[in-house]
């Protein structure tokens, strides 16, 4: 159960760290103490279902925008996302 965390973890971490929004904090893993395997697999399970909605809107979104609107560390999210998209569609 150990790598399942550390993996949500990360890419938590990776997430936040290119999108800079107050939501992603409500998607921080809280596994209680007294947790068994199932109910922290159906908490982190639950948790990249919302997180890959919220980036999936979040790219979408942006590619609504005007490429000149967007400054240049904003486009340099919009492509990490998406070579971040193609990767997890390539894993499947």
């Amino acid at each position: 159960m150990g790598t399942l965390i550390r993996t949500y973890e990360s890419l938590h971490t990776i997430i936040t760290e290119a999108i800079d929004a107050p939501y992603l904090d409500a998607l921080r893993l809280d596994i209680p103490e007294d947790a068994n395997d199932k109910m922290t697999a159906a908490q982190i399970s639950l948790l990249v279902g919302q997180l890959l909605a919220y980036v999936e809107g979040t790219m979408e979104y942006l590619k609504l925008e005007e490429p000149q609107s967007l400054g240049d560390e904003e486009k340099r999210s919009v492509k990490k996302f998406d070579n971040f998209l193609d990767e997890m569609n390539t894993d499947e």
